[in-house]
């Protein structure tokens, strides 16, 4: 699988994309101020910059780290979210109109790599 991860790179995702290298995925490092490259699914800590018009591939926010009203905005264009509590997946369906099906909580990072699979 190809992927990409904007910068800047959360310690979850970091994991989840050494779990994603270990197996032989390609990771690209990229900064939501530039032109992402085309990926199989692109990862972000943030739903920022050119980040909300990735046209390809499947786009993960990862907010494990928590949801704040920023991430929250930028969840909506994400077609999966991860999170790391209960409580923020309530947040980001009640507060930010996410849709629930789109939002999980991994019990361990094998399990986001799980969610990452199936979403791509």
């Amino acid at each position: 699988m190809n992927l990409c991860a904007v910068r800047p790179i959360s310690p979850p995702t970091d994991r989840l994309l050494a779990l994603c290298r270990q197996r032989g995925d390609t990771v690209t490092l990229s900064r939501g101020d530039e032109p992402l490259p085309p990926a199989d699914v692109t990862v972000c800590a943030a739903v920022t910059g050119n980040v909300r018009s990735v046209g390809h591939g499947v786009l993960i926010l990862d907010a494990r780290p928590g949801v704040t009203d920023a991430v929250g905005q930028g969840a909506m264009f994400a077609d999966v979210c991860l999170v790391s509590t209960e409580a923020d997946r309530q947040r980001l369906v009640d507060d930010f109109g996410c849709e629930p099906a789109r939002v999980f909580v991994p019990a361990d990072d094998r399990h986001a790599l799980e969610i990452l699979d199936g979403a791509a």
